[in-house]
């Protein structure tokens, strides 16, 4: 048995944390590639969890905040850490297609970096939002709820991406016709999700979230964009 290397108390085979001070028990003392496999498998979570997440949030709008709040969280990611991975691969993809179609720039660059900042910033804005729209609920369920929406986003967006590339190729114009069939599928697919899921975490009647889900939008777009135009004209000047 070996000991924490911080408190040097006594350390279980069974545990990767230190029972004592909480400190991880992986060691860096070693050839890199085992050390960078085991943590990439702790930030990501890759353990069966993960995947059981993606699918769950991909394909069951909604359920996944309602088993989190239910309490039923070992088989899920927690929110944050997917809202983490899901916004770091996102805007990475982003700035890589904006330097693949050309569309890269001093301002773009300079910008780039600002955007996961301000979407994480702005999380608890959205979920004033949700706060306002379903009075009576908790504001912490109302986050986890917003982080799992945004989750979803961006995972959407992410699979969405190559679609852009389309736009810097001359296609044929029946393929060019399937490309928009797809992303107009893609929107009503993104609608109809927020719809769902607002209808199974809120348990309301389908007519009060449909108008709750037309107040959302706008006020989320009016947010976001304000927030935009502001970061935009604080690098310019």
């Amino acid at each position: 048995m070996s000991n924490c290397r911080n408190c040097d108390n006594p350390l279980q085979p069974q545990y990767k944390f230190c029972y004592h001070c909480g400190q991880s028990v992986i060691d860096f003392v070693r050839p890199v590639k085992p050390a960078l496999k085991e943590m990439l498998h702790e930030t990501l979570d890759i353990d069966g969890r993960l995947f059981t997440t993606v699918k769950t949030l991909l394909l069951k709008p909604g359920l996944l905040s309602q088993a989190y709040c239910d309490g039923k969280r070992v088989k899920y990611t927690p929110p944050l850490r997917m809202y983490l991975v899901m916004s770091i691969i996102f805007f990475l993809m982003i700035t890589i297609l904006e330097s693949y179609t050309g569309g890269d720039n001093s301002q773009t660059a300079a910008l780039s970096g600002y955007y996961p900042k301000l979407m994480f910033a702005l999380l608890p804005v959205f979920t004033l939002i949700f706060q306002l729209l379903f009075r009576g609920t908790y504001y912490l369920s109302n986050l986890i709820f917003a982080i799992h929406i945004h989750c979803f986003v961006y995972l959407l967006f992410i699979l969405a991406l190559p679609i852009h590339l389309t736009e810097i190729w001359t296609l044929p114009k029946s393929v060019k016709m399937v490309v928009d069939i797809i992303a107009a599928g893609i929107f009503f697919y993104l609608c109809g999700y927020l719809f769902l899921a607002m209808k199974r975490f809120y348990r309301e009647h389908w007519a009060k979230i449909l108008l709750k889900m037309a107040l959302f939008l706008p006020a989320y777009l009016i947010v976001l964009s304000g927030s935009l135009e502001a970061l935009v004209g604080m690098a310019i000047s």
